[in-house]
């Protein structure tokens, strides 16, 4: 299975077209976001189910910071690009499924704020086990 997204955004601002700021992109709103994940069904080992491999790739563009009515210059929070996996399996009521996010711990800057950015998150994994009644 395979899921791509994509997203071009040209955020402007138009609240008030006597602004000097009238008309200008929106601070910290990258202009194009995209995503894809790729599942593949594994039948591996003596499983009765299949073991369900992903992995998926999240690009986010730059972002400006700053503001230049306190006299801080534009600047940008630059474009970044994160790898992520996950491994699952499902017996008839339970499964399990083991994340692991930013895998090659790329530094990321997930927010762009008024001076800079929010770093992202590095490397990280979850584990999850679900149980339905």
């Amino acid at each position: 299975m395979i899921n791509v997204n994509g997203m071009y955004q040209d955020a402007r601002d138009k609240k008030d077209p006597n602004r000097s700021s009238y008309d200008t992109r929106q601070k910290g709103v990258p202009l194009v976001t995209a995503s894809a994940w790729v599942t593949y069904s594994a039948e591996l080992f003596t499983l009765n189910k299949p073991l369900k491999l992903s992995l998926g790739v999240h690009f986010v563009d730059k972002r400006t910071a700053g503001s230049s009515s306190f006299g801080v210059p534009d600047g940008y929070v630059p474009s970044y690009t994160v790898v992520n996996s996950a491994i699952s399996y499902q017996w008839s009521d339970v499964s399990i499924q083991l994340n692991i996010n930013n895998l090659f711990n790329k530094a990321n800057y997930q927010k762009a704020l008024f001076l800079g950015g929010l770093p992202g998150e590095e490397r990280n994994a979850k584990l999850t086990l679900t149980y339905q009644l």
